[in-house]
């Protein structure tokens, strides 16, 4: 699976597990009403937070599959929160590669994940697990609640998911693409002849207060494009790379 991952995995430090910080909901330490995270005592007679700050809790990025049911994503990376404050949207984009028992790549089981929680309580309640073929950082909300946005990582596009009348998440459509052809930067080997050979990435993306633009940046590209999000497709996009013109004085 093609991902610009090894650029930034020296600053996931917890990428296969999320911390949830209760904050505000967080209980005193005699409240057992509501089942909130609390400290334990262990046979040494203190009291120890095993899963960090107080009022907090440890989960595993485990997506669920049948063939490997242990199995705990890489490559956390990115989260969202809904505009009403009862979602929270967890994106994974490291190299999610399985292999079986002859090392045969399981192509079905090697994907990216976004995992969906349930907030409006106490404890965060894991929905759902939805799967994607590529990814990178970029994951928003649409101002209503109703959608939110995946960028595609290599494959130059941007998902769109939706929110169903049974409250699962569906991805609707198909993939918006934004068009380039490849990269502009330089690949590993730092020469100009080969740049063509970096593939176009997505990276971070934000929707516009009123929900009909979504701005996404182009790793390897050096511009931002603009996205219609009622038609569906690129109307602009900005070249970020400095151009120098040459006049002659003469």
């Amino acid at each position: 699976m093609l991902s610009p991952f090894n650029l930034f995995s020296s600053s996931l430090l917890a990428s296969t597990t999320m911390l949830f910080l209760l904050g505000d909901r967080a209980v005193a330490e005699n409240d057992t009403d509501n089942n909130c995270p609390r400290s334990e005592f262990v046979n040494s007679g203190q009291t120890i937070t095993p899963t960090a700050a107080p009022g907090s809790i440890l989960q595993y990025l485990n997506p669920h599959l049948s063939q490997f049911p242990n199995y705990v994503a890489s490559g956390g990376i990115s989260s969202a929160k809904s505009p009403d404050g009862k979602t929270l949207l967890v994106l994974t984009a490291g190299y999610n590669n399985l292999d079986d028992s002859t090392e045969t790549l399981v192509a079905a089981a090697s994907q990216q994940y976004v995992f969906v929680y349930d907030i409006s309580g106490c404890t965060p309640v894991e929905k759902q697990v939805l799967t994607l073929p590529n990814t990178y950082v970029g994951i928003a909300f649409h101002p209503n609640g109703q959608f939110f946005y995946v960028g595609g990582g290599v494959n130059d596009n941007i998902h769109i998911f939706a929110l169903q009348t049974n409250g699962q998440w569906t991805e609707t459509g198909t993939p918006i693409s934004l068009g380039h052809k490849h990269g502009v930067g330089l690949v590993s080997d730092g020469l100009a002849a080969t740049a063509s050979q970096d593939p176009p990435v997505t990276g971070g993306i934000a929707v516009t207060p009123d929900g009909t633009e979504l701005l996404v940046t182009n790793f390897y590209n050096d511009s931002v494009s603009l996205v219609n999000l009622p038609a569906g497709h690129v109307q602009a996009e900005l070249d970020l790379r400095l151009v120098f013109v040459l006049e002659d004085d003469a």
